[in-house]
């Protein structure tokens, strides 16, 4: 079928996925790209751009099949630091920057770091796997030969992919933290993970101390009755004296002794 006979709907589409994918290809500068729109993201040096914790957004849907067949979807690493990196095996820098990432994600695993790539522009799987074996890159990358993950997966106005390599970091939350436009060294790629290892996800970091410190799982007790609450608790319902003839009255043998004066004459006493 030629061009001219294409439905419209697909010659649109092919449209938009080359402008999406007309990046800045294989870049090898360092940009200063924004999102567009109304960004809330400081741009730094080496086209590196990062958002506030409380201004973040989450990636629309990233899913699909990975370069070995199988099926991953990255909202399912939600609670770890996900670092994405879109990639081809065509690229130079990413050839350059290839080994890095492959050593990083090797040593920030047990910290709860997963590495995601996003293989585009590969129009077969054979010379991206070749590049993963090369680089021995242990880590999965979702295949995207037609730049859908890259054009659809970002909302506008966000951190999203504008170059080839990109690399943008989602924070425990699964929201975007930082992008960079430009490939990265061991050091660099470090710079933008490790702020992000240390912070907590939003309700984890609030909830755990408002459900039983040390000091409410004492106070808790004492309230319902041990020994020390029984003479700290009465005291702030009455006098001392009320406190001190209270518990007597219960039953033990000094209240069988204090008790009855307290309720009847000394003849009784004497009985």
């Amino acid at each position: 079928m030629s061009l001219s006979r294409a439905p419209r709907g697909i010659l649109l589409a092919t449209g938009a996925l080359a402008a999406a994918l007309a990046l800045t290809a294989c870049s090898g500068d360092n940009g200063k790209s924004g999102g567009g729109g109304n960004t809330n993201f400081v741009a730094g040096d080496g086209g590196i751009a990062t958002v506030a914790k409380g201004e973040r957004t989450a990636p629309h849907t990233l899913a699909g099949e990975t370069l070995d067949g199988e099926q991953l979807d990255v909202a399912d690493l939600k609670g770890k630091v996900v670092v994405l990196n879109v990639w081809g095996s065509w690229c130079p820098p990413c050839r350059a920057e290839a080994k890095h990432f492959a050593k990083v994600a090797r040593d920030l695993e047990p910290k709860g770091v997963a590495f995601v790539g996003i293989n585009t522009r590969d129009v077969s799987k054979q010379p991206a796997l070749a590049f993963e074996k090369d680089y021995g890159i242990g880590y999965p990358s979702l295949y995207d030969p037609a730049g859908k993950l890259i054009l659809n997966g970002f909302p506008k106005g966000t951190l999203n992919p504008q170059a080839i390599p990109t690399t943008i970091v989602l924070d425990r939350d699964g929201k975007i933290a930082v992008r960079a436009l430009a490939p990265l060294g061991e050091e660099q790629l470090r710079e933008l993970i490790d702020p992000l290892v240390a912070e907590k996800t939003t309700g984890k970091a609030a909830g755990a101390p408002a459900q039983g410190s040390g000091s409410s799982a004492r106070s808790g007790p004492p309230a319902q009755g041990s020994g020390s609450s029984a003479r700290s608790g009465p005291p702030a319902q009455g006098s001392g004296s009320s406190a001190r003839s209270g518990p007597p009255a219960q039953g033990s043998g000094s209240s069988a002794r204090s008790g009855p004066p307290a309720q009847g004459s000394g003849k009784s006493t004497g009985a």
